[in-house]
């Protein structure tokens, strides 16, 4: 098993859990042998790791050309001598695609069955990869049923397993009273959430901008107050430097370390980076506004590759604009307040809004992991 992030890693610990319960309920370790790379989740849950999660995350195009020769001499070449001299059953690469593929096929070629769980953005953008997917991968495990569609298109063997989220998130949203008790914040107040990315270089890109939305919706709203989860101690720090010399009301922000969850659920409305984080912000049923900008050369790469209409995960699985999206230099916090404050202030659209993710919710909820643990055990028998 290989996963290359964090958000890899608890999918991978979530499959683990799902094989232990597949297995005649006895433990994992005593069926399987597990080794790859894999984090903090992934090594409790019975993974050996051979190499650091830490190792593949980077950002950005530019950003991983200039990382290829330490990923190459220092983690692509020891999972794959591991690998062989190691012969695994079935090798799962988890997310991570660009590296994963890669791997799938040096292994693929020695006779090793290979499984990739997770898709590229195919479906968006260098849609190529399709005929790598098809010769590296025996079996593919998707998480979003437009996904399966176009696999099946494409003639690739593939899985709809649905979203882990949807599965660990109720239905029925939390009650924004009880997240802000759990917060310790005033349960009568109005709150807007924003979440600016869970790396540095994303806080730095966009973190400026969803201040100054911030600012201009308080300007029109006195009683709102921001809410910001901080994903990493680092992160933090660089939040805490930005709101010192942020011109508007520094003790209206609340900053906390992790707790996304919580401050989605307290807030009436959220400012996110695109990303895993606009799935959270729909299945807990938060009206919300996504933007994203990457750095300046990855962008001018990837705008003559991408093709969808839509970046945001609601979008993208509604396929049509549920939720405003702004992109690069189309970030305009005036823009962006306004809307926010459309929000806010409820009505229809919001009733409407909710509505369409409770269904999105209810399509994604397949028991993702147990579902994407039978598919492995099915190539393994």
């Amino acid at each position: 098993m290989v996963a290359g992030e964090l958000s890899g890693d608890l999918l991978g610990a979530d499959l683990i859990h799902a094989l232990n319960r597949l297995c005649c309920h006895g433990s994992v370790e005593s069926a399987f042998t597990l080794s790859g790379m894999a984090g903090p989740a992934m090594q409790k849950a019975g993974c050996q790791a051979v190499c650091s999660i830490d190792q593949l995350s980077v950002m950005g195009l530019y950003e991983v050309f200039r990382a290829l020769p330490r990923i190459y001499f220092q983690v692509y070449r020891r999972l794959a001598r591991h690998f062989i001299r190691n012969r695994p059953a079935l090798f799962v690469g988890i997310d991570s695609p660009d590296f994963n593929l890669r791997l799938a096929g040096k292994l693929k070629k020695k006779g090793i069955r290979t499984v990739q769980y997770v898709s590229p953005t195919v479906w968006a953008w260098r849609a190529s990869r399709v005929e790598t997917i098809r010769k590296n991968i025996d079996h593919i495990l998707v998480l979003f049923p437009f996904e399966s569609e176009f696999y099946q298109r494409h003639g690739v063997p593939c899985t709809y397993v649905g979203h882990p989220l949807a599965d660990q998130i109720a239905l029925s949203p939390p009650f924004p009273e009880s997240c802000r008790r759990n917060l310790g914040i005033n349960v009568e107040r109005k709150y807007l959430a924003v979440l600016p990315g869970s790396r540095v270089a994303e806080v730095q890109a966009l973190l400026p901008d969803f201040l100054e939305t911030a600012r201009l919706c308080q300007q029109q709203q006195p009683d709102l107050d921001v809410l910001i989860p901080a994903a990493t101690p680092a992160v933090a720090g660089h939040i805490r430097q930005a709101l010192n010399h942020w011109n508007g009301r520094a003790d209206s922000v609340h900053v906390f370390d992790g707790q996304a969850s919580a401050v989605i659920g307290a807030s009436n409305v959220v400012l996110a980076a695109s990303g895993t984080a606009t799935l959270e912000i729909m299945l807990l049923k938060r009206p919300m506004v996504v933007a994203y900008r990457l750095g300046r050369l990855t962008y001018m790469l990837a705008r003559r590759m991408y093709y969808s209409r839509f970046f945001s995960l609601p979008n993208l699985l509604a396929d049509t604009m549920l939720v405003p999206e702004y992109l690069q230099d189309d970030i305009d916090p005036q823009a962006m307040a306004e809307d926010l404050l459309g929000f806010l202030n409820g009505g229809e659209q919001v009733e409407r809004l909710l509505s369409t993710f409770t269904d999105l919710h209810q399509t994604l909820r397949r028991n993702a992991g147990m579902t994407a643990g039978r598919q492995i055990l099915q190539m393994l028998a």
